[in-house]
């Protein structure tokens, strides 16, 4: 009788305002023949790069809105994280595996490596914040586990993936959870109590971002007001006003970008229209539609308002991911992952999990992952247009170069 083997994902993401790198250390590269590096190839974007990575986001955030049907619960996901976590996956997949992660991204694989390669490369570091990207993959320490190398130097070379081979027991747990620790600034201590006796693998991916406001609230901006929930219900809550320089809009959206410091990052708040459904609203957003929005902006001074917020949230995303096409990798039967390890009873490796989780926290300094901003009601001027984010509204964290979508959430209560 056929064995079935798992393989498990984690996707942690974690966005830091201002954040200390944990003293924890690494486990240390227990691989040290599969270096992290580059490769030398040159990539040359053709343009249709942005465009499917903001349709894989949107069509990401509409299945996993799908599944949290509830008139409380807010949502926060790092597509940008799903997104290299699948891809370094990807990497040991083929047949029709491969080419339904191919078709759920968009973009064929080797395309996708050297984008996302190049991408994480080009990121600003500057003393004013910016993104950190960090990738582990974790094997069993199991003499029937061959792995393959083409595997394990393709993620270390795209993207720099550290390898460990440990035992999976209670030392394993303890090292992964400092990883983590370390990777998210200490803002997440841990992502496992115990390993199950049927993992083989974890692909683990974070992403920490820390940047301050080009403009930072001061305290005369802060001020109580009134957030009015869907059910009508209302909450009053510290709003941050301000004067942003770029407005959107299209026939059913008000928006603005706030910058951070630098402009290689942004902030983009839509307030839906007032008679638009929020589920209405997410159902009929595109990539085309964000990407038409951004590109669209006007140079036009907006008068707005944002709650202060945190949110922490936790995702499973198996349901999301096999509903936009991507079926057989969860599959035990189907799944054919033989570019990534092979076992001699012929077990099937198959995902069994994946996991995402999320930290955002907004104030008047800057943001730990997404945020709007906005203005000084008493600086209003009559043809000034108005967003006050007193309702529930949509947000993103973009990177400003590449227009990418690092975050995006939903926002529907902010206590």
């Amino acid at each position: 009788m056929k064995k079935f083997l798992s393989v498990w994902l984690i996707l942690i993401l974690l966005a830091v305002l201002s954040g200390c790198t944990s003293g924890q250390g690494d486990a240390g590269n227990l691989l040290p023949e599969v270096k992290p590096g580059r490769q030398t190839a040159n990539f040359a974007a053709d343009g249709t790069e942005a465009p499917a990575v903001y349709d894989f986001a949107v069509r990401l955030l509409q299945q996993s809105w799908q599944e949290r049907q509830t008139q409380t619960e807010n949502m926060l996901l790092a597509p940008s994280s799903v997104l290299l976590a699948l891809t370094m996956t990807a990497n040991g997949a083929a047949g029709d595996t491969l080419a339904q992660v191919e078709a759920a991204f968009g973009l064929p694989l080797p395309r996708l490596n050297g984008y996302l390669q190049a991408y994480v490369a080009a990121l600003p570091r500057t003393e004013q914040g910016g993104l950190s990207v960090a990738n582990s993959i974790w094997l069993k320490d199991d003499e029937n586990l061959v792995v393959q190398p083409d595997f394990l130097r393709a993620n270390a070379a795209y993207y720099g993936a550290a390898v460990y081979r440990e035992p999976f027991d209670a030392e394993t747990v303890a090292k992964i959870n400092a990883w983590v620790n370390k990777h998210t600034e200490g803002m997440i201590d841990g992502i496992l109590r115990e390993i199950p006796p049927e993992a083989l693998m974890y692909l683990i991916n974070a992403l920490a971002f820390e940047a301050d406001w080009e403009n930072p609230y001061r305290e005369w901006q802060v001020q109580p007001d009134i957030f009015t929930k869907e059910d009508g219900s209302r909450a009053e809550v510290d709003f941050m006003y301000s004067t942003e320089p770029v407005y959107l809009q299209d026939e059913n959206t008000a928006g603005f970008i706030k910058y951070y410091a630098g402009r290689d990052y942004a902030f983009v708040a839509l307030l839906p229209a007032a008679e638009v459904r929020l589920d209405d609203y997410l159902a009929g957003l595109s990539g085309d539609k964000l990407c038409s929005l951004l590109q669209n902006a006007q140079a036009q001074e907006v008068f707005a308002s944002i709650p202060k917020f945190t949110v922490d949230d936790a995702l499973n995303m198996n349901e999301a991911l096999q509903n936009m096409g991507i079926v057989n990798a969860f599959d035990p039967g189907l799944a054919d992952l033989s570019g990534m390890a092979a076992l001699p009873g012929g077990e099937n490796i198959f995902i069994n999990e994946v996991l995402h989780k999320t930290h955002i926290e907004v104030d008047e300094q800057g943001t730990r992952a997404a945020a709007v901003t906005s203005l000084g009601a008493d600086a209003m001027l009559p043809d000034n247009p108005e967003v006050y984010l007193n309702r529930p509204f949509v947000y993103l964290l973009i990177d400003c170069r590449e227009q990418l979508p690092l975050f995006i959430g939903v926002m529907r209560s902010p206590q």
